[in-house]
């Protein structure tokens, strides 16, 4: 599988109309660049909406305008000094969840970070990057949350 072979980056009106010269019909997605050499993934635990367990991966590319995977990753790092303020604008989106969710974005020059997915799974950046024993301590805490009840779906309210 070729993950993104007929993904481009373009710059102009007329470059967008150069890669869609079979028409622009439903196949395809047209969305902003984010300029930046650094992604960001959030892993997080979350019950009732509130942020109980955040672990962080950093991942550092060659180049500032790319299309994964055709870049070269420079370093990766994981740790749990999240600013505070990509925390809040996580939580905004995680109002009455519970639950293991997984944010992918990167940090526009003003600080403010740009989501591009929210998947409520273990990403693959918990299950294969993230250090074993800081990961199995956030495994833990999930257990120990769903072994109380606290991450059974709600009824919802009439």
């Amino acid at each position: 599988c070729d993950w993104s072979s007929d993904v481009y980056i373009v710059n102009s009106e007329e470059e967008v109309l150069e890669v869609t010269d079979s028409g622009f019909g439903d196949t395809w997605v047209l969305q902003e660049l984010i300029s930046g050499s650094t992604e960001y993934s959030v892993s997080l635990l979350v019950e009732g909406g509130r942020i109980l367990d955040a672990i962080c991966t950093e991942y550092t590319y060659d180049g500032k305008e790319y299309v994964w995977p055709h870049v070269d990753e420079l370093s990766r790092s994981s740790h749990s000094n999240i600013p505070n303020h990509h925390l809040e604008t996580m939580a905004g989106f995680l109002a009455e969840y519970s639950g293991i969710c997984n944010f992918n974005y990167k940090v526009r020059p003003t600080g403010a970070i740009c989501v591009f997915e929210i998947n409520t799974r273990v990403g693959a950046d918990l299950a294969c990057d993230v250090p074993r024993r800081r990961a199995r301590e956030l495994f833990r805490r999930l257990d120990r949350l769903s072994s109380q009840g606290k991450l059974q779906k709600r009824k919802a309210k009439h």
